[in-house]
C-alpha cells in the first residue's frame, strides 16, 4: 500500500512539473531593402524637407497649416537619418552612422521646436541641422564634387 501511495504522489508531482520546452528559434531581425541611391534619398527626401525647415526658421509660419508642414518636414528629416544607415549607404564610410545620428538628433530638435511653434528654437535647431549636414558634406560630398570638376577640366 505504501508503495502504491508513493508512486501516486510521485506521479502527481511529475504531472504538475512543467516540462521544459525546446528553445524556440529566434526570429530573424528585420531586413531592409533600399530602392533609391544615396543621391536620390538626398535630393528626394532630405533636400526638400530640410529647405522647408530652413525657410520656416528664417520666416516663421503664420498659421497652423504652415507649422504642420514644418513639423512634418522636420520629422521627415529626423527619420531620414535612419534611411542613411541602411543597405550599403555607409559602405566605405567608417563614421557614416555617427554622422547620421547627428542628423537624427538635429532633426529631432527641429521637430520639437516646430511642435512647440517656437520660431526662436526652430532657428537655433536649424543651425544644428546645418552643422549636421555640413559635417557630412565636407567629408563626403564636397571632395567628390571637387574631384569630378577636376576630371572634367582635365578633359578639356
Amino acid at each position: 500500500m505504501r508503495l502504491a501511495l508513493f508512486i501516486f504522489v510521485i506521479g502527481a508531482a511529475l504531472a504538475q512539473t512543467p516540462v521544459p520546452k525546446a528553445a524556440a528559434p529566434k526570429a530573424a531581425g528585420p531586413t531592409f531593402q533600399t530602392t533609391g541611391t544615396l543621391l536620390q534619398v538626398m535630393r528626394g527626401i532630405m533636400l526638400p524637407n530640410s529647405n522647408i525647415v530652413f525657410d520656416a526658421g528664417n520666416e516663421p509660419p503664420k498659421d497652423d497649416k504652415g507649422w504642420l508642414a514644418t513639423q512634418n518636414a522636420a520629422l521627415t528629416v529626423a527619420e531620414a537619418g535612419n534611411l542613411l544607415m541602411i543597405g550599403n549607404r555607409a559602405q566605405g564610410r567608417p563614421d557614416w552612422n555617427q554622422l547620421a545620428h547627428g542628423l537624427i538628433a538635429a532633426g529631432q530638435k527641429t521637430y520639437k521646436a516646430a511642435l512647440a511653434k517656437n520660431s526662436d528654437a526652430l532657428l537655433d535647431a536649424g543651425g544644428d541641422l546645418t552643422e549636421a549636414c555640413d559635417a557630412c558634406h565636407k567629408k563626403y560630398r564636397d571632395p567628390q564634387r571637387e574631384a569630378a570638376e577636376k576630371a572634367k577640366a582635365n578633359k578639356k
